[in-house]
């Protein structure tokens, strides 16, 4: 019950702002006080309503005080989820991740001043050591989650900056690949790898990553012709605009590369992602190279045939802008 209070309390204090925070810290230390059964679940939904309030300027500084504030329960009280212990460790690693951000800017700053001998290098150095140790903290919070199942996007991409900046290399690919295990089906957990070994310029490890999975692509196309091969709304019309202007400045040069087509054996697998692939570039009206390449590799092909003349008969029912807008 208290749980629910607390929640009512927070949808209130959106539209309380004159005294929102007086209440608000009022209501968070009475249900973390003695007999509170979920502390942690309480703190991160405190946190979060201050990262929310205002999104052009989240309360950074507010959120790091309640987390350094916390107060581990007792042994004796009733456990919470492991998922929970997780989730409260990622958003702790996610603040002084934005600390550090802000830290690091500022060292950027004091070192142009500098140069103009406009500040003293004691300064410096203190940013430099507080830069340091809230990098640290990220970490030691954000390594708890790096090999654990589940999407991580916003915390795995925050924790490979930190071991790239703090010198620790050796721990970002076994931590991307581990992600990408973890995740066979999610294209997001493919791209982190590829980028890194595109920063990194290994050749050798980036087109394995481009060949991909057939199933996931399968089940998209599917999806995408049964979508436009009934009536297409203003709502389904929407839709896809919406999901493709995210994708649209990255897809194209990953997924619908040319170069993944050569000297390629066409096992069963490969001619199913291909022509999966094939679909959703036809449909969303790019890659036209890719698309002809695929249709020659596939000539004769029936069943694949077949499902390619699908796609370019239910692409006629929808518009899509190539753009990043």
């Amino acid at each position: 019950m208290n749980y629910v209070i607390f929640k009512v309390g927070l949808e209130l204090c959106h539209h309380l702002e004159p005294c929102r925070g007086r209440y608000l810290e009022q209501l968070v230390l009475h249900l973390l006080g003695p007999t509170s059964l979920y502390p942690r679940q309480v703190t991160l939904e405190y946190v979060l309503f201050l990262l929310s309030v205002d999104l052009d300027t989240p309360d950074i500084e507010g959120a790091s005080t309640v987390f350094q504030t916390f107060k581990k329960p007792p042994l004796t009280k009733k456990h919470e989820s492991e998922q929970m212990i997780l989730m409260f460790e990622a958003y702790k690693g996610f603040v002084w991740y934005a600390l550090w951000q802000q830290s690091k800017r500022k060292v950027e700053q004091l070192k142009v001043q500098l140069d103009t001998n406009f500040i003293e290098e004691v300064e410096l150095s203190h940013e430099e050591n507080k830069m340091k140790i809230l990098c640290e903290r990220a970490l030691l919070s954000l390594q708890m989650i790096h090999d654990q199942p589940g999407i991580w996007d916003i915390f795995i991409t925050k924790y490979v900056d930190l071991l790239e900046w703090s010198g620790e290399c050796d721990e970002i690919e076994p931590t991307l690949e581990t992600y990408q295990n973890n995740n066979p089906h999610y294209p997001n957990a493919h791209r982190y790898l590829l980028d890194y070994y595109k920063r990194q310029n290994n050749t050798e490890k980036i087109l394995p990553i481009l060949q991909d999975s057939p199933e996931p692509w399968s089940q998209l196309s599917e999806d995408l012709i049964h979508s436009l091969e009934s009536e297409v709304d203003a709502r389904i019309a929407e839709t896809f605009q919406c999901c493709w202007s995210s994708r649209y400045s990255w897809w194209p040069n990953y997924h619908f590369n040319r170069q993944s087509l050569r000297a390629i054996t066409l096992t069963d697998d490969r001619m199913k992602l291909i022509a999966s692939k094939a679909v959703v570039a036809i449909i969303f009206n790019i890659a036209a190279d890719f698309v002809n390449e695929v249709k020659q590799l596939l000539s004769g092909k029936d069943l694949w045939s077949t499902l390619i003349n699908r796609a370019t008969r239910a692409a006629d029912h929808l518009t899509v802008e190539n753009s990043n807008t």
